[in-house]
């Protein structure tokens, strides 16, 4: 159930739960509540990855592991990077 309300408070911002913009910000505003997380503050902050999105120095969501960061990291943490990218 928590996987269904997570999608339905990612869906209400980008306009694909409804058409209707006041549904879409009640029902992912109720959802938000419901799994304890503040909707607008996300919200303001997706807005502004999307508008950034991939732009090295300008995306507030996402920054690459450099090599020379990745190279003197301890291996645990190493580990970890790659467990996150899918390379394992």
């Amino acid at each position: 159930m928590d996987r269904d309300c997570s999608n339905w408070g990612h869906d209400c911002p980008y306009k694909s739960f409804s058409k209707n913009k006041l549904v879409e910000d009640i029902v992912g505003t109720l959802v938000s509540l419901s799994l304890i997380f503040p909707n607008e503050p996300w919200r303001f902050k997706h807005d502004r990855h999307h508008a950034k999105t991939n732009m090295l120095y300008e995306d507030i969501a996402w920054h690459p592991v450099w090599k020379d960061e990745f190279d003197s990291s301890p291996v645990l943490q190493n580990a970890i990077i790659y467990f996150e990218l899918g390379f394992l």
